[in-house]
């Protein structure tokens, strides 16, 4: 089995944004690293709070690979 630790900083966005937003989906993805059988989730990245077009998923997510690899997570 895996264990899951998320950060406080990933817990409040998530949370903020599922109450924001309640009465529609909030997708987005999560940021962080794997140790082992450790999962860390270190921040998230809110992306949408209504349908995905496929190009608009695809430059949601080179934009969230660019923030990633330029700032530390």
């Amino acid at each position: 089995s895996k264990e899951v630790v998320v950060s406080s900083k990933a817990l409040t966005k998530t949370l903020g944004h599922l109450t924001k937003f309640h009465k529609s989906d909030c997708i987005g993805v999560l940021l962080g690293s794997k140790k082992g059988d450790v999962i860390s989730v270190t921040d998230v990245v809110p992306l949408f709070h209504d349908r995905v077009l496929t190009s608009s998923l695809e430059t949601a997510l080179e934009m969230v690979e660019l923030h990633a690899t330029t700032s530390s997570v």
